[in-house]
C-alpha cells in the first residue's frame, strides 16, 4: 500500500516539477538552477522537444496519465490489470526518455538542468516502483 501513496506522492512532484518547466517557458522566465549551471540552455535547445510536444509538456501528460490510470486500476478491479499494463507501458517509456534525455545533457549540450534530472530520477523510481508492484 506505501508503494502506491509513494507512486502518487513522485508523479505529483513530477507533475509540478514540469508544471513549472512549462510556466517558466510560456512566461519567458529564466530557471533558477541550484547546480549553479545554466537551465535554460538544456530547456532551450533543439531537444527541449520530442514529436513537436515540449518535453515538460509530455511530462505533465505523462504524470496525470499515470495517477489517472493507476487510480482507475485501483477503484475498478475489472479492468486492474489492463491499468497495471498501461502503467508500465507508461513508466518504461518515461524511462527510456529519461536515459536518452539525461545522455543528451551529458554528451551533446554538456549543460545540467536540475530540473530535468529531477525528472529523470523520478521517472526511473518510478518504473522501478511499478516493477516492484507486479
Amino acid at each position: 500500500m506505501y508503494t502506491l501513496w509513494i507512486f502518487f506522492i513522485l508523479a505529483g512532484i513530477g507533475y509540478i516539477n514540469a508544471w513549472y518547466l512549462w510556466h517558466q517557458h510560456r512566461n519567458t522566465r529564466p530557471l533558477v538552477c541550484p547546480f549553479g549551471s545554466d537551465c535554460d540552455a538544456v530547456v532551450g535547445s533543439k531537444w527541449s522537444r520530442i514529436g513537436g510536444v515540449r518535453n515538460e509538456v509530455a511530462g505533465m501528460i505523462m504524470y496525470a496519465l499515470l495517477a489517472t490510470m493507476l487510480a482507475i486500476g485501483i477503484l475498478i478491479p475489472a479492468i486492474t490489470a489492463w491499468m497495471i499494463l498501461g502503467v508500465v507501458v507508461v513508466t518504461f517509456i518515461g524511462f527510456l526518455a529519461s536515459l536518452f534525455l539525461t545522455g543528451v545533457q551529458i554528451f551533446v549540450i554538456k549543460e545540467w538542468c536540475f530540473y530535468c534530472l529531477l525528472s529523470s530520477v523520478i521517472n526511473i523510481v518510478l518504473f522501478l516502483l511499478v516493477l516492484a508492484m507486479l
